[in-house]
């Protein structure tokens, strides 16, 4: 069946949380979704107003639920339980069931094992807004002590590269004016085949002969 959001008319229903469950949670490893955080309450998420020491969390050294359960985690849980509708709290073990091929958690309660449990107090503080930085205006000299050095430098390195480049080609030429020295020195031409006696010479060794 189609996917529907948690009914708003349920009791504890939390309007904070529905903002994560107006879509359907990913149901599989590496699938994403779309999430609509315009409206979303952060502080009301963060730290529960009205409840019992609101904002507090243990944070403790612990594993992951799921194979191999790595202890490499971090846990801040909340002091307060985070209330939620039957249907709210549906949606998201169905979520977690999904993930985890119908096992839910891994891992049952386990002892603490000489871990530290600390108590934290979150509070949400909405960041300040920068303010607008007016430079100087752009002109084809340097504005500033820093811009002439940077200009400097740069003209250094395009003049190092400039002749980088120059010596880089002679070196090429030469090496190839070496190797056709090398190669022709190397190269000795076949003996050329003594020439035979010419037409009148035969002609005379007949006559002497006869």
């Amino acid at each position: 069946p189609p996917y529907v959001p948690p009914s708003p008319n349920q009791i504890d229903f939390n309007p904070v949380l529905q903002q994560l469950l107006m879509v359907e949670p990913p149901s599989s490893n590496g699938a994403s979704i779309t999430v609509n955080l315009n409206a979303w309450d952060v502080p009301k998420l963060i730290e529960t107003p009205g409840g019992a020491d609101p904002g507090a969390y243990f944070s403790y050294a612990g594993s992951m639920t799921s194979p191999p359960c790595l202890d490499s985690t971090m846990w801040f849980v909340r002091r307060s339980a985070l209330v939620a509708s039957n249907q709210q709290v549906q949606a998201l073990a169905d979520a977690l069931y999904k993930l985890t091929d119908n096992a839910g958690s891994y891992r049952n309660i386990m002892p603490t094992n000489r871990r530290i449990v600390e108590v934290y107090k979150l509070r949400y503080q909405p960041m300040l807004a920068s303010p607008v930085f007016r430079g100087l205006p752009w002109g084809n000299n340097p504005r500033t002590d820093s811009e002439m050095e940077a200009n400097n430098l740069a003209e250094m390195a395009r003049d190092k590269s400039k002749h980088t480049a120059y010596y880089i080609e002679d070196f090429a030429r030469r090496m190839k004016n070496g190797d056709e020295a090398f190669a022709k020195a190397l190269y000795k031409p076949p003996p050329e085949a003594p020439l035979g006696p010419s037409e009148v010479d035969r002609q005379i060794e007949y006559r002497r002969s006869v």
